[in-house]
This record gives C-alpha cells, sequence and structure tokens, in this order.
C-alpha cells in the first residue's frame, strides 16, 4: 500500500522534504512529522489506516501537558520513532514506546565534508524570532564581546552585526548551506531539542559541533575549535536521512 504524510503549517520546511503526497483520505498509511496542535489530533483520531509518527522535540513536551492528546495517542496502535534519547524517555512516561533514529530530514550525499581550518575560526547559530533566549542569541552576544578570536555568524534574526558578529537575518536555505562551507562550526544551546537539523548538516560537512546549555562548556568547546585542523568525524551511518527512513517505514 502507498503511504502519505501528514505535518501542521509550523513542519512544511521540513515537511515538504518528505517526498511522499500530503494527507488526503483516512484510509491510506500515513506517517505523522510530529503532532502539536488539536487539529493533529483530530486527524490523528480519525485515521483508520496504519499510522507512524515521528517526533521532533516541541511536540512531546506539548503532549506531556496535554491529557486529552495523551488519551488519543494511546488509544491507536501505531509504530513511533524519536530523534533521541531525552525525548524516548519522556515518550516512555506516558506508555509510548519510541524507537530512536538520528532523522536528517534531507539527503546526506548532498552534504559533504569541507571543513578548511581558518584564523579567526568562524562560527555560526541559528535562531528565530521572539525566541531569542531559547536559541541562546544572548549567550552569544556574551562569546563576541569577550573576545575576538572568532566571528560568530547569527541566521534566523535581525539585529545589528558588529566587527565579529555578523547578523545575516532570514536567508534561503540554499544561501545558508552555500556560505556555512566555509565556517568552521556551529553553536547549539536550545535545552529541548531533538535533533537539531542544523546540527546534522555541521557534522556531516565536518564542521565542529558545539551543543551545550552552559556557557562556560562552549568556551572550553571553542578554544579547542582553534587548533583543529583536521575535519570533524561524523560516522554517517549514524544518521540516517530522509530517503533512507521511508525505506525503513514503507
Amino acid at each position: 500500500m502507498n503511504m502519505q504524510k501528514y505535518y501542521c503549517q509550523g513542519m512544511k520546511f521540513y515537511g515538504d522534504k518528505v517526498d511522499l503526497p500530503f494527507y488526503n483520505n483516512t484510509t491510506e498509511d500515513t506517517l505523522f512529522i510530529g503532532l502539536y496542535f488539536s487539529e493533529d489530533y483530530e486527524v490523528f483520531n480519525n485515521h483508520q489506516s496504519k499510522i507512524t509518527v515521528f517526533w521532533n522535540g516541541s511536540d512531546v513536551l506539548r503532549l506531556l501537558d496535554n491529557t486529552i492528546w495523551q488519551g488519543i495517542i494511546t488509544s491507536k496502535p501505531a509504530k513511533h520513532y524519536c530523534h533521541n534519547k531525552q525525548l524516548q524517555d519522556e515518550l516512555k512516561l506516558i506508555g509510548i514506546n519510541a524507537e530512536i533514529v538520528h532523522l536528517f530530514f534531507g539527503n546526506k550525499k548532498d552534504y559533504q565534508v569541507c571543513y578548511k581550518p581558518a584564523k579567526p575560526p568562524h562560527i555560526f547559530l541559528c535562531a528565530h524570532p521572539d525566541r531569542e533566549t531559547e536559541y541562546g542569541v544572548d549567550k552569544v552576544l556574551k562569546l563576541a564581546e569577550e573576545s575576538n578570536d572568532f566571528v560568530f555568524h547569527i541566521y534566523g534574526i535581525s539585529m545589528r552585526s558588529r566587527d565579529n558578529l555578523i547578523c545575516h537575518g532570514q536567508v534561503l536555505e540554499e544561501q545558508m548551506d552555500q556560505e556555512i562551507q566555509n565556517y568552521q562550526g556551529c553553536l547549539r544551546f536550545n535545552k529541548h531539542d531533538g535533533m537539531s537539523q542544523i546540527v546534522a548538516k555541521a557534522g556531516l560537512m565536518g564542521l565542529y559541533p558545539i551543543v551545550t546549555t552552559d556557557l562556560n562548556e562552549a568556551r572550553i568547546k571553542l578554544q579547542k575549535l582553534k587548533t583543529e585542523q583536521e575535519p570533524y568525524k561524523l560516522d554517517r551511518n549514524s544518521i540516517i536521512d530522509i530517503n533512507e527512513f521511508l525505506e525503513m517505514v514503507k
């Protein structure tokens, strides 16, 4: 049987990367790419065929805060996947057994190792408007003020640039992918993040991902990055891209 996909508007950027037709009937096998809102759970509840759910991050937090949604999600047989053990453990609290898949919403072959050392190293961070603290923009501002040993790039929000802090605003993914080929690392400060697609890209490209919620730990890792002459070594097989995942679940 064929498979279709369902996602809310907020997941469109990633949902459009999944090569399946969008949801149009209740009787076809369906991949739900996260469940975030009441209307998503209504579709899930009314569905009559095989269900696969991939949990991304904040959708799990929303589920844990809503007992009605918990009743819906546990009332129907479904195969569940999630990005990491944190999400797996949270889902287990309400009786959902999810398999961990480090899912990348893209094709690994499009992101080859391109790391080249530079002085100063260039480090990038992605953020969202009105969620600057969640994404650690305040921490990057502090790091930039402390040292001129790095050039920091912020994507996704608009703010004033300075000598070693460049704000790119919102740009097309293709433009950002081209620009980060010249960088040496990325920063990710989010506390509840699933598997950041930015971190996955950086690893696939041989850039050094610095994933932490602690500013001091970020400082230590940045200093170490200054000495790195070789690309970051990632086991590419540890990341499952979207085409590989579809082969798993179809």
